[in-house]
C-alpha cells in the first residue's frame, strides 16, 4: 500500500499460485490489482515483465522490485518494509494490518512405490470405464508427463487437480491466452 501512496506501484501486484487469499483480498480491497503466477522466480518475473508492473513475489520471501533491480533481493526488499516503516511512522504489525491471513494447507501426497501409483491409476481407470471411458495407464514421473504429454499437448484427455483460493481467478486457467509454454491452460480451452 505504501508503494502505491507514494507514487512508486506502477500497475498491480504478482504473486504465485501458493500467495495466501488474504493478501490477494487484501489488495482487492485496496483497488491494487493482483495476478497470480506459477511457482518460482522466473514465472513471476515473466508476469511482471508482460504486465510491464514492478512488485512481485513469492511466500517464500523472493520479492522483486524491478524499479530497482532485476532480480529478488532479500536484502532490497527488506529496506523497502523499512522505508516505509519510517515514512508512515508505523511498527511492521501496524502496516501489515489491512491483510488478514487466511487459513491455508499444503498437503504434498507422494506415492513413491510404483505398484501403489498403478493400484491408484486402476481405481481410477475402473471408474472411468463405469462411465464408457476406456483408458490406457501408463506411469510416469511427474516432469516427464509434462515435458512429453502436457506442454507439447499429446493426450486426449487429462485430469489435473491442484488446490486453489476461496475465490480463485480462472483466468489462467481457461483463457484462450494461457495456452503457452508453461502456463496453465493445458488442455488449450478456446472460448
Amino acid at each position: 500500500m505504501h508503494r502505491r501512496e507514494s507514487g512508486k506501484l506502477s500497475g498491480g501486484v504478482v504473486g504465485t499460485l501458493m500467495s495466501n487469499f488474504g493478501l490477494e483480498l487484501a489488495l482487492g480491497q485496496a483497488g491494487i490489482e493482483f495476478h497470480r503466477a506459477n511457482v518460482g522466480d522466473r514465472y513471476v518475473l515473466e508476469a511482471l515483465r508482460r504486465r510491464g508492473w514492478h512488485l512481485g513475489g513469492e511466500s517464500s520471501g523472493h520479492i522483486l522490485c524491478l524499479d530497482l533491480t532485476t532480480t529478488g533481493d532479500a536484502i532490497v526488499a527488506a529496506l523497502q518494509v523499512l522505508q516505509a516503516m519510517h515514512e508512515r511512522e508505523q511498527s511492521l504489525g501496524s502496516l501489515v494490518s489491512g491483510m488478514r491471513k487466511l487459513p491455508q494447507t499444503l498437503k504434498n501426497v507422494r506415492v513413491a512405490d510404483p505398484a501403489e501409483r498403478a493400484k491408484a491409476a486402476e481405481v481410477i481407470q475402473k471408474n472411468l470405464k463405469a462411465v464408457g471411458m476406456d483408458v490406457s495407464i501408463r506411469i510416469v514421473e511427474w516432469a516427464a508427463f509434462l515435458k512429453e504429454f502436457v506442454r507439447p499437448k499429446k493426450f486426449e484427455a487429462i485430469i489435473l487437480g491442484w488446490s486453489l483460493s476461496r475465490d480463485p481467478d480462472q483466468y489462467d486457467i481457461w483463457h484462450s491466452s494461457k495456452t503457452g509454454p508453461d502456463e496453465l491452460n493445458h488442455v488449450s480451452f478456446r472460448n
